[in-house]
């Protein structure tokens, strides 16, 4: 079941995709992605810049981050979930 979640409103577009094992998060981002850190808690993933942040909530357990790319400012994380 591929069908992805999308949050809508004054932030970017926020796409999140339940893969099985994994959640796939594809967002906008501001500069082409360049100097951003992510973070995971319990809570979602924040993505942030000097000039930049923003938190997604994520509504599953996961241990980590386990690959990222950004392309022509289109930010792409994948986590591994808990299982």
């Amino acid at each position: 079941f591929n069908a992805p979640v999308i949050l809508t409103g004054e932030q970017e577009k926020v796409d999140i995709f339940d893969e099985d094992t994994k959640l796939r998060i594809v967002l906008e981002v501001p500069n082409n992605g360049e100097n951003l850190e992510l973070g995971i808690d319990g809570f979602g993933i924040s993505v942030s810049s000097k000039e930049y942040f923003r938190r997604i909530p994520i509504y599953s357990a996961v241990h980590k981050i386990i690959q990222q790319s950004c392309k022509n400012g289109i930010l792409e994380v994948v986590l591994e979930k808990e299982v």
